[in-house]
């Protein structure tokens, strides 16, 4: 396959998206194969050690903001009138069904994330509660009340070690949670590009 089939390929799948955004996708791939010809690949080869045209197209969709998909895909679509009719009837039923699922998942996203800013609040408390008592510690060690300063300072040690560890599982947590709000991003992008869009 040559250059201009294969960029025709993906211009096909990716007809529905408006054509700045199209040009600007078959550019950079234009640009690959030609940086890939002048590595020394012959224009063929250059094209054979690139992505296929559906995985291409598949890519750009999947970064497409959701609002432009959403655009795309109401625009490409015409309904007839029974169409029209059996959603307007059916709205009863399908919108009240739609916001549910909508509303559920943003309700567990946040959940996720409110559960990450408690966690990041007992670190907060946690590390804060350690450095008082170190200063407590050394307070009570100037005051001649070795027993209670050295008590301050292992209470102090316990705290940090803590802080710390919990500090761990704070970064964990909230690269859990940036990962599941790409998750579900993607998954609503899936939803958006079927698979007659991949064809």
């Amino acid at each position: 396959m040559n250059k201009q089939s294969y960029l025709e390929q993906i211009r096909r799948l990716l007809q529905r998206l408006p054509e700045e955004d199209r040009e600007r996708s078959l550019a950079f791939y234009a640009e690959s194969i030609d940086d890939r010809m002048e590595d020394g690949l012959s224009e063929e080869a250059a094209v054979a050690s690139m992505e296929s045209p559906e995985k291409a197209a598949e890519a750009i969709l999947m970064d497409m903001p959701i609002p432009k998909l959403v655009k795309a895909r109401v625009k490409e679509r015409r309904m007839g009138a029974a169409e029209i009719l059996l959603l307007a009837l059916g709205f009863p039923l399908w919108f009240p069904l739609l916001l549910t699922v909508l509303i559920l998942g943003l309700t567990v996203y946040l959940l996720v994330w409110a559960l990450v800013l408690a966690l990041g609040a007992a670190v907060l408390a946690l590390g804060l509660s350690a450095a008082a008592l170190l200063v407590a510690g050394v307070y009570s060690i100037i005051k001649a009340v070795i027993s209670l300063g050295v008590l301050n300072f292992g209470a102090a040690l316990v705290l940090t070690g803590l802080t710390v560890l919990l500090g761990f599982v704070l970064v964990w947590a909230g690269k859990l949670a940036v990962k599941l709000g790409k998750w579900m991003v993607r998954g609503l992008k899936a939803l958006l590009i079927r698979k007659e869009d991949k064809r």
